[in-house]
C-alpha cells in the first residue's frame, strides 16, 4: 500500500511539473522513481507523458514556424513586397489557420496586390490611349487625340508621358495650321498674280520687253517667289541689255502712240505708278493683312 501511494505521489508531482512546462524534468523525475520502485502504473504514465511531450513539441515547432512566416510576411509588406508578404502569410496560415498576425497581413497584402494590379491595368490602358493619340495626331485628328490624352492622364496621373504627347499634338496642330495658311496665301497670291502674268507673257510674246519687264516686276511685288515672273523679268532684261534701243522710260498702256490720255496711261520702268500702282497697292494690302507681318 505504501509503495502504491508513493507511486501515485510521484505521478502527481510529475504531472504538475509537466503542466508547468518543465516536461523534460518531469519525465526525468518519473523515470528515476520508476528505476527505484518499478510500478506498472509509473511505466504507463511515463509512456503517456512521453507521447504528450512529443505532441506538444511538434505543435510548438509548427507554431514557431507559423510565427516566423507571419513575421517575415509583415516585414515584406512593410518593405513594399505585397506579393512576397501574401506568399509568406499563406505559408503561416497553412500551418496555423487561426494565426492572428498571419491573417491580418494576408488581408492587407491581398488588398495591396489588387491595388497594384489595378494600377498596372490602368497604366496599360493609358499607354494604349497615348499610342492611339499619336496615331490620330498623325492623321490630323487633333481633337480626338486630345481627348485620348486627357483620359490617359486621368488613368495614370503619375506618368508624365501624356504631357509630352500633348505637346507634340500642339506642335503638329500649329504646323498643320501654318501650312494651311501658307497654302491659302499662296493660292491668293497666285490668283492675284495670274492676270498680271498673262499680260507679261503677252508683252514678251509681242516683243515688248519693256512692258514685259515692268509687268513681271509688278507680279513679283505681289509674289516675290513667282518663278514665271522671275523668268520673264530675266529674259526681258537680257533682251533690253542686248538691244538698248528697245529701252524706254515709259510705256503706253493704251496702245495708242501719240494720243494724250490719262496720267495713269504710262508707268515708269523703275516703279509701278498710275493704274498698276493702285492695283499693286491694293493686292499688297491684301497680302500684308492676311500674313499679319509674318513675311518680310
Amino acid at each position: 500500500t505504501r509503495s502504491a501511494q508513493e507511486a501515485a505521489d510521484a505521478i502527481t508531482a510529475a504531472r504538475r511539473t509537466f503542466s508547468d512546462g518543465h516536461r523534460d524534468r518531469a519525465l526525468a523525475d518519473l523515470r528515476s522513481f520508476g528505476a527505484r520502485a518499478p510500478e506498472a502504473v509509473v511505466a504507463v504514465e511515463i509512456g503517456r507523458l512521453e507521447s504528450e511531450a512529443t505532441r506538444i513539441g511538434a505543435a510548438e515547432q509548427r507554431a514557431a514556424e507559423a510565427a516566423q512566416h507571419a513575421a517575415a510576411a509583415e516585414a515584406a509588406l512593410a518593405a513594399g513586397d505585397a506579393e512576397g508578404a501574401q506568399d509568406r502569410a499563406a505559408r503561416a496560415l497553412a500551418i496555423a489557420p487561426g494565426h492572428e498576425l498571419a491573417r491580418r497581413v494576408a488581408g492587407l497584402a491581398a488588398a495591396e496586390v489588387k491595388r497594384h494590379a489595378d494600377a498596372k491595368a490602368r497604366a496599360a490602358t493609358a499607354a494604349r490611349h497615348l499610342e492611339e493619340a499619336e496615331q490620330h495626331t498623325a492623321r490630323g485628328k487633333f481633337q480626338k487625340a486630345r481627348a485620348l490624352v486627357s483620359v490617359a492622364a486621368d488613368l495614370d496621373p503619375a506618368n508624365s508621358h501624356h504631357k509630352l504627347v500633348l505637346a507634340r499634338i500642339q506642335q503638329e496642330e500649329t504646323r498643320v495650321a501654318a501650312g494651311a495658311e501658307r497654302e491659302r496665301l499662296a493660292k491668293q497670291r497666285e490668283k492675284a498674280v495670274a492676270p498680271i502674268l498673262e499680260r507679261a507673257r503677252a508683252a514678251e510674246s509681242d516683243g515688248d520687253y519693256v512692258r514685259a519687264a515692268w509687268t513681271a516686276e509688278n507680279a513679283l511685288a505681289i509674289d516675290l517667289d513667282c518663278a514665271e515672273a522671275q523668268d520673264i523679268l530675266r529674259r526681258a532684261t537680257a533682251q533690253l541689255a542686248a538691244q538698248p534701243a528697245l529701252a524706254d522710260k515709259t510705256v503706253d498702256l493704251t496702245g495708242a502712240t501719240g494720243e494724250s490720255g490719262d496720267p495713269d496711261d504710262t508707268v515708269s520702268l523703275t516703279r509701278p505708278t498710275g493704274m498698276w500702282g493702285r492695283v499693286t497697292g491694293v493686292v499688297r494690302s491684301w497680302i500684308h493683312r492676311d500674313e499679319g507681318g509674318a513675311r518680310e
